[in-house]
């Protein structure tokens, strides 16, 4: 062990390190792809993108897009509720899913949380700048492709 280790791994302490399951070996390189972890008794697991953000990071947080849902209710026109009073956020690099039973709602909160209908109270928000208020100053941020489109019918009789 050399100097410089024998002092790391004094100030640094980790003991055994994994990668993937597989045991580290001092003073051997090996390559960490994508979806790879490491990990150790005395650490935190570090995975391939903590790893990646440190290059990336100012990159990132220059082009992040930040999604909010502020205290929305949406309302039918016959006065009905449609959407509860909800807030929410997210930002770029997460997926949100949306389920629920048939009738439950999920295209009506859809439509409002792409732009397509306006809520009754409540504002959606992408980097600060409402989607229904101020339309222009986000187009192209968004992008909504109907379930009808995504459905390829069955014929009988090929």
């Amino acid at each position: 062990m050399s100097i410089r280790q024998h002092v790391f791994s004094e100030i640094y302490p980790v003991g055994e390190l994994s990668m993937n399951g597989q045991l580290l070996q001092e003073n051997k390189v090996y390559p960490i792809s994508q979806g790879s972890s490491i990990k150790g008794y005395k650490i935190s697991p570090i995975y391939y993108w903590d790893i990646t953000m440190q290059f990336l990071k100012e990159e990132f947080l220059s082009s992040r897009v930040v999604y909010e849902v502020n205290n929305l209710e949406y309302r039918f026109k016959t006065g009905e509720v449609g959407i509860h009073h909800m807030s929410f956020g997210s930002e770029s690099g997460r997926m949100i899913g949306i389920m629920g039973a048939s009738g439950a709602g999920k295209s009506t909160l859809l439509s409002v949380l792409n732009g397509i209908n306006p809520p009754y109270d409540g504002e959606v928000l992408i980097n600060g700048i409402s989607i229904h208020k101020e339309r222009e100053k986000i187009k192209g941020l968004i992008g909504y492709v109907s379930q009808d489109d995504l459905l390829i019918e069955e014929t009988d009789g090929f």
